[in-house]
């Protein structure tokens, strides 16, 4: 299997590229399926402010590095190197080394200052936390840094692989990260209490790292320290590095909040709504996240090479593609959002109070669905096209709106308050990005009529994708009726077969419809499941 994936990948496409990304992104989810129901039912009911404490250590740290790495550094990086590896690959592999040098320098030194600062900046993140809590938390809190600082150099790393078209490796990673995070819930925590679970996670991250430099190295890549900050790119590097810094995505601001405003609300608060957050993520990283980081190189490439037509139809099928995936999942979320949440983790200390305020959380933020999937793939539009600006104010004034709304709404709704607020924020980000970049793609692109064809395609496939979807939520609601008397909802067993038949049905009818609209996806996917069936291999 193992090398049939690296024959796939040694003959690029975007398609294959996200199938590769997309497949170990799945991988990787499938076992952070396994990760949450197991921080559920061992830190569930009387125990559940463990999962708050764990939850509450990693906001900080994770914060630092989702906004210089995750969310700036990677996506900037890219375009900068792939345009100097075609020039002078000494010079393209002279510059990712001093911005691993700075990068450690700086944002590890952040790190090291967080390090020190610990307790008193934790206390001012989780206010309502007892002092014992506190504690716990900053031990927590020292060790994930420790954890976060290795990070720094991989996901260079990770972002270097994906530049020279190698997404295998890159996406090994993040799966070994989730068995190290595992392993301390079921090994090291036993042994060395809730800083056993810091110690998974420093594992988890060592493996992230080491997994990918045999790669590396193998593009002739060494990582190294360097200091060639008076190359040209640098400045390049800098215009776009900066402004991204103010544009990550909302979901980093909505975790700080929340966990400030849910310390002082009931316990548990703080790792249900990170719960309800990381599974409607699970779609999302999925789907459009693997797009987004597959077609990234490609639209930088056309523009670059001034490609408009190539540029517009690439994007206009990653849109596609995302709404034929992210719209039926997100009704298929809202309808079975209870049963699934008591299937997922409803076991073990997980209590019926946890599970109804995490399936209520669920049905909030599952609003929010297609606007997080759409804005990485609208952002790096912006991004390949070397504007930043851009979705910096557009993400700017959707985190006031979040912030605003967030505070407001907690008030009157608790922690749902939060979760609304994301939603709209998120559905706002996502509106105002798409129509300023259909404005700017007329002012910069001379024929019109790929523009004409643009509109029409994205918004009649859309409508399809709509109908089909909602023929397909309205028919699984029915099946849950339709199978509760014949089951016991109350058993495991029971449950999985009523959710199991009637998501079979709603299926069937989304198909049928999608093929009845002549939606070329659905098509693909047809002849790909009688291909299957009919030679009996993948």
């Amino acid at each position: 299997m193992f090398n049939k994936l690296k024959s796939f990948e040694s003959n690029f496409t975007i398609t294959r590229a996200a199938f590769i990304v997309g497949f170990f992104a799945l991988l990787s989810k499938l076992i952070a399926l396994v990760r949450e129901p197991l921080f559920a039912s061992t830190f569930g009911g009387p125990k559940i402010y463990i999962w708050d404490i764990y939850n509450a250590a990693f906001r900080l740290p994770d914060f630092i590095m989702n906004v210089f790495i995750l969310g700036t550094l990677s996506v900037v990086l890219i375009p900068v190197f792939v345009e100097l590896l075609v020039e002078d690959k000494k010079r393209a592999q002279d510059f990712a080394n001093t911005i691993a040098t700075l990068a450690m320098l700086t944002i590890g030194g952040s790190l090291v200052l967080l390090y020190i600062l610990a307790y008193p900046v934790t206390k001012a993140l989780v206010p309502g936390f007892d002092i014992s809590q506190l504690q716990q938390t900053v031990s927590l809190t020292r060790i994930i840094i420790l954890a976060q600082i290795i990070f720094i150099l991989s996901n260079i790393c990770s972002n270097l692989l994906y530049s020279y078209k190698r997404f295998i490796m890159a996406g090994v990673a993040p799966v070994l990260y989730n068995l190290g995070i595992i392993s301390g819930v079921l090994f090291f925590y036993p042994a060395f209490g809730i800083e056993g679970l810091g110690y998974g996670v420093l594992l988890g991250a060592a493996a992230h790292l080491l997994i990918q430099l045999p790669e590396l190295r193998r593009c002739s890549f060494r990582l190294r320290p360097a200091w060639n900050i008076h190359d040209k790119a640098m400045l390049k590097f800098c215009k776009l590095y900066v402004p991204r810094i103010f544009a990550v995505d909302l979901s980093v601001f909505a975790l700080l909040v929340s966990t400030y405003i849910a310390s002082k609300f009931k316990t548990g608060s703080i790792a249900i709504f990170t719960l309800a957050l990381n599974v409607t993520s699970m779609p999302v990283s999925i789907v459009a996240l693997s797009l987004a980081t597959a077609i990234f190189p490609a639209l930088s490439e056309a523009y670059a090479q001034g490609q408009e037509e190539k540029f517009l139809s690439m994007l206009k099928k990653t849109l596609v593609q995302v709404f034929y995936f992210m719209v039926p999942v997100t009704l298929l979320m809202l309808v079975f959002r209870a049963q699934g949440v008591r299937l997922y983790v409803g076991h073990g200390n997980f209590t019926w109070e946890n599970t109804i305020l995490t399936f209520s959380i669920l049905g909030i933020l599952a609003f929010a669905l297609i606007s997080q999937s759409v804005i990485p793939i609208l952002a790096r539009a912006f991004y390949s096209r070397q504007n930043t600006i851009i979705p910096l104010g557009v993400n700017l004034t959707s985190l006031f709106v979040f912030v605003l709304l967030a505070f407001m709404l907690q008030n009157h709704f608790g922690i749902y308050g939060v979760a609304a607020a994301f939603a709209i924020a998120s559905i706002f980000n996502a509106l105002v990005l798409f129509i300023i970049l259909r404005l700017k793609l007329y002012q910069e692109i001379t024929d019109k009529s790929k523009l004409v064809q643009f509109d029409e395609g994205l918004f009649l496939t859309s409508v399809k994708i709509v109908v089909a979807s909602i023929a397909m939520a309205v028919v699984s609601y029915g099946g849950l009726y339709l199978f509760e008397p014949l089951v016991n909802t109350h058993t495991t067993i029971g449950l999985l077969v009523q959710v199991t038949g009637a998501g079979i049905f709603g299926l069937i009818v989304f198909f049928t419809v999608s093929s009845l609209l002549q939606l070329k996806e659905s098509q693909i996917i047809i002849d790909y499941l009688k291909r299957i069936l009919s030679r009996g291999q993948f």
